[in-house]
């Protein structure tokens, strides 16, 4: 199984809890890497995404031909993408952080995320607040720029939640779909 994937995180609320203003929180997450292309839609309630309603995220774009091969992390440039060492198939893309500190299939030692070398990536250590880690080396990586192309509101790196934070009631039923790798849009799995 690959290291890293596209993943939906969600916080879901307590159906009977609408007099309180619980919401569910939900989100379509890059930070560690991806795998597939995905979208993610929802209905039966209301989502809003800061001050915008929210219907839909269309990530299906999403390739990992946009994978970057020549990242400058540090004083060193790594490929980002995760080829399975006992097949040589290509399975995913690392996000700068996963890359660093991946213990699966890494061809060097891993890094801690907090971790001279990984932390401006991890926004963590001395990089691990809101603003320093805005203005840190993550934001100058090729990663951010391929992955926001294509799914410009998905959450790509920490504290990346003030573009990709979903709030929506308790009655809201969402439909994530993931899609071939390969084929942007043939439906894998819903």
């Amino acid at each position: 199984i690959s290291p890293v994937d596209s993943k939906f995180e969600a916080t879901f609320a307590a159906p009977l809890d609408t007099a309180a203003g619980a919401r569910d929180v939900v989100d379509m997450s890059l930070v560690d890497g991806y795998t597939l292309p995905f979208k993610l839609e929802t209905s039966g309630g209301s989502c809003q995404r800061g001050v915008t309603p929210f219907e839909s995220l269309d990530c299906s774009e999403l390739s990992l031909s946009q994978c970057p091969t020549s990242e400058t992390l540090g004083s060193s440039t790594r490929d980002l993408r995760a080829v399975n060492p006992k097949t040589g198939e290509l399975a995913g893309c690392y996000s700068p952080c996963k890359k660093l500190t991946d213990d699966k299939w890494n061809e060097t030692m891993p890094e801690d995320a907090d971790s001279k070398d990984a932390g401006p990536y991890c926004c963590a250590g001395s990089y691990g607040t809101p603003d320093k880690c805005s203005a840190g080396p993550v934001m100058q990586t090729n990663y951010l720029p391929s992955v926001k192309a294509t799914c410009p509101y998905a959450y790509a790196y920490p504290y990346d939640d003030h573009i990709a934070t979903i709030a929506c009631t308790t009655s809201t039923e969402y439909v994530v779909t993931f899609y071939c790798p390969s084929q942007g849009t043939d439906q894998l799995a819903v």
